[in-house]
């Protein structure tokens, strides 16, 4: 498995300085005369060059728009040769201060890299066979025993082993909560402790860890170009290409007549400025991130730009019933064996059957059960699609688990089952006797689901693999009135994809990692999906409220996109018309570059205000 690289420069940071350096530099050039100002105008270009440049390589992969700093620099170059030199630093200036702040405000509270970068600078004890060492973060290995004290935050995934101790815990959505932790617990990268000691079972190495996994998140957030952005960028290029083209030929024509190299100059300063699709994408980028910066303060991690863009016309709402509808975890209510065969009997072996299972009645089965599973008398185990599973005993004994569906694909016959939510065991290819289990309905459901249509949600269904009368008794508590049951994996991707665009799936746990189609965002319930790269959100709270406050940030986002789409165009429609007035054409140009900047930090304030 390829490890992630944490990016270590911040960005933020970086532009900020060379922007700063560069203004400094051109103010000092002032103090000085002959070989000094030179020297200090050279230097000041020099900084403010490689802020460009740099966003250049950064923008590269994104295709379009890393087009625009090389125009800048080109126009530059052409403003120092054949038009003034001050006005060519002061081009680069503009752009420098732009970028620099668009890139200050472009940052989320998502604060994940300051706790990565307080972990690498800490040294932590670990136990080795036994023997106390001390090590970097970075050399934890997973098994790892790692000792917290007072006042340390834990750099990777673990299990509590032995100790006690009170905790901070940083939460993905920006809150915290204390609380005592003890041994079995489990505690992801990031929490500190507060008083007490404990040792950790490292399950994962720094890499791999939450917070590495969450800055790996947040640059695909920042990073990333969304179908809407790509739309924009390209139309803004095709206006571009003819307002640039009309201009250049414009003042060329005019410098011609004229006897001047000046007016073409200017000409080809403006069609970098006019090319700068910056005023657009970036007032859109805003938007996106904005929402997921509230999304994130109010229990929902965002992995993605591109969730945000499809959920802006949510026509579909897809719920899964376990664990969104109704509770995690089920309960045992009925154990029907056959003639011939205990309770006990039928309780064995199905749990024997579904001892490594991920779907939750196998843990519910091993709770009731209460007994050590012997591994050792397992030679082989399967687990198949829709919850069922196999193994088969060193004995020979082969025992085979799930709905009446996965038997029945064996060749087992098990009748009719009327019971909504039950775990069928067959022995040796027997029908030995049926589990059943119920989920209990989430308290507050119908509330929620009367909310989130008042809010103007459509088309709310329940996609579910258990039977028609488990789904129908759902429905009929919760208010959705469309349902589909009995789907195997097929078949729910399958229904799921064929709502087509604007659809929202709302699943719970590593049961429905499903592969869905790139038009349908994915929101899963469960802060332990953070691996799952199908996974466009997780609602950390297990609650459908967050739903609805997922809702209504994306309604107020598209509300948002249109206010700055409109806004971006009339900036860019004012730097156009500037044009004509090639004599302050640049000054202005620059205002608008730094105003556009300006106006990111306002949307972002404006939205912050509402978290």
């Amino acid at each position: 498995m390829k490890k992630r690289k944490i990016k270590k420069l911040n960005t933020n940071i970086f532009f900020g300085f060379l922007a700063f350096a560069a203004f400094v530099m051109f103010l000092v050039s002032f103090l000085f005369n002959g070989v000094g100002k030179t020297v200090f105008l050279s230097i000041s270009a020099l900084f403010a060059a490689l802020i460009p440049l740099f966003d250049f390589m950064e923008k590269r992969s994104a295709g379009y728009i890393s087009f625009n700093p090389l125009l800048y620099i080109l126009a530059a170059l052409l403003s120092f040769i054949f038009i003034d030199a001050y006005q060519g630093l002061l081009l680069l200036l503009f752009y420098a201060i732009g970028i620099a702040v668009k890139e200050w405000t472009a940052h989320s509270k998502i604060n994940a890299e300051y706790a990565m970068q307080e972990i690498q600078q800490k040294k932590y004890h670990i136990y080795v066979h036994g023997t106390r060492q001390v090590k970097e973060a970075r050399d934890i290995k997973i098994n790892d025993r790692v000792e917290l004290l007072s006042g340390e935050i834990l750099p990777v995934d673990g299990m509590v082993v032995s100790g006690e101790a009170m905790v901070s815990v940083s939460e993905i959505d920006g809150t915290s909560r204390v609380h005592n932790v003890h041994a079995g617990e489990r505690l992801t990268a990031g929490i500190t402790v507060l008083s007490g000691s404990v040792i950790i079972c490292a399950s994962t190495d720094l890499q791999d860890s939450t917070i590495a996994k969450m800055i790996g998140y947040k640059t695909c957030l920042l990073g990333t170009l969304t179908h809407h952005e790509k739309s924009v960028i390209k139309i803004v290029n095709i206006i571009t290409a003819v307002v640039g083209i009309a201009g250049i030929v414009w003042f060329s024509v005019a410098g011609i007549q004229a006897k001047q190299l000046y007016p073409a100059m200017q000409g080809i300063v403006w069609m970098c400025f006019i090319c700068s699709t910056d005023a657009f994408r970036s007032l859109l980028h805003t938007a996106y991130l904005n929402a997921a910066v509230r999304c994130s303060n109010n229990g929902i991690v965002v992995k993605n730009k591109r969730l945000v863009e499809k959920s802006m016309y949510i026509k579909n709402l897809l719920f899964r019933k376990q664990g969104v509808l109704t509770t995690r975890t089920p309960v045992i209510s009925k154990i029907i064996p056959i003639d011939g065969v205990s309770e006990n009997e039928l309780i064995t072996f199905a749990v024997y059957a579904q001892y490594k299972a991920t779907h939750p009645i196998s843990a519910e089965l091993r709770n009731d059960y209460g007994k050590r599973v012997k591994t050792a008398e397992i030679s082989y185990f399967m687990e198949t699609e829709d919850n069922g599973a196999m193994v088969q005993l060193q004995n020979g004994i082969e025992i085979i688990t799930g709905n009446s569906k996965v038997l029945n694909d064996y060749g087992i016959v098990t009748g009719i089952i009327s019971e909504e939510s039950v775990l069928c065991v067959a022995v040796n290819n027997v029908f030995i006797g049926h589990i059943v289990f119920e989920y209990e309905i989430k308290e507050d459901i119908r509330q929620y689901v009367d909310s989130l249509k008042y809010a103007g949600a459509k088309n709310l269904s329940i996609v579910t693999k258990d039977s028609e009368r488990a789904a129908k008794a759902i429905a009929a508590k919760s208010g959705i009135k469309r349902y589909y049951s009995d789907l195997s994996k097929t078949e729910l991707e399958q229904t799921v994809n064929s709502f087509g665009k604007n659809t929202v799936y709302i699943g719970y746990g590593k049961g429905d990692a499903y592969a869905f189609g790139d038009e349908c965002a994915k929101l899963m319930y469960g802060g332990f999906q953070y691996d799952n790269p199908t996974t466009d959100g997780l609602l950390l709270s297990d609650h459908l409220g967050s739903v609805l406050k997922f809702f209504n940030i994306i309604k107020d986002t598209r509300h948002l996109v249109l206010q700055n789409l409109v806004l971006s165009l009339l900036i860019v429609a004012a730097i156009v018309w500037t044009a004509v007035s090639a004599g302050w054409a640049v000054w202005a140009g620059g205002l608008f570059v730094i105003t556009g900047a300006l106006l990111n930090g306002a949307n972002g304030y404006r939205m912050c205000k509402k978290l």
